[in-house]
């Protein structure tokens, strides 16, 4: 019994070790989760049962970073080429639901309110009125999940500017 689970272990551990950096495919990170949760929940006793869920761990934190830098990256797209900023948006929101405790989760609700603002900013003027709300609502989630927001400074500049757009919007609309 020893032997196989041990013999299982070193199965998980060297799928483990063929998952890259966070910046390649992931493909090989999957199967090593999926043989370390098997291993885990085969064997709870197991003196490896702490390092197969530190390995664990770490390969989802990999995970967590491959997808808030693809998110990233749509937002810094976004600067350039506005048709990405509703991308950006949607990798931000996906990535909060589907990480929940992630490290980068601040940061990545200030990013989803920078990509919404943008976006509001420089919409059509019949989707203005919309956008503005959901860069708010973006603003608002960040602000109330994260009071003291390492992004305060950052995320006033963006309300600002839409707190403005918004003013004008409505001037014009009477």
């Amino acid at each position: 019994m020893k032997k196989t689970q041990e013999a299982a272990f070193m199965g998980a551990a060297s799928y483990y070790e063929l998952s890259p950096e966070y910046s390649l495919d992931q493909t090989d990170t999957d199967k090593a989760l999926a043989k370390l949760q098997t291993f885990v929940n085969t064997y709870p006793d197991s003196e490896y049962f702490e390092e197969a869920n530190l390995m664990a761990k770490e390969l989802t934190t990999k995970q967590e970073k491959k997808a808030f830098e693809i998110a990233r990256q749509f937002n810094k797209i976004g600067e350039f080429d506005y048709t990405f900023l509703t991308p950006a948006v949607s990798a931000f929101e996906n990535f909060v639901s589907d990480y929940p405790g992630s490290v980068y989760r601040e940061a990545a609700l200030f990013y989803k309110f920078e990509a919404a603002t943008r976006m509001a900013l420089n919409s059509l003027q019949r989707l203005k009125p919309q956008r503005i709300e959901e860069a708010m609502a973006a603003y608002a989630t960040l602000k109330k999940q994260f009071p003291e927001t390492a992004y305060a400074k950052e995320a006033e500049k963006w309300l600002k500017k839409i707190d403005k757009e918004s003013q004008n919007f409505t001037e014009l609309s009477k």
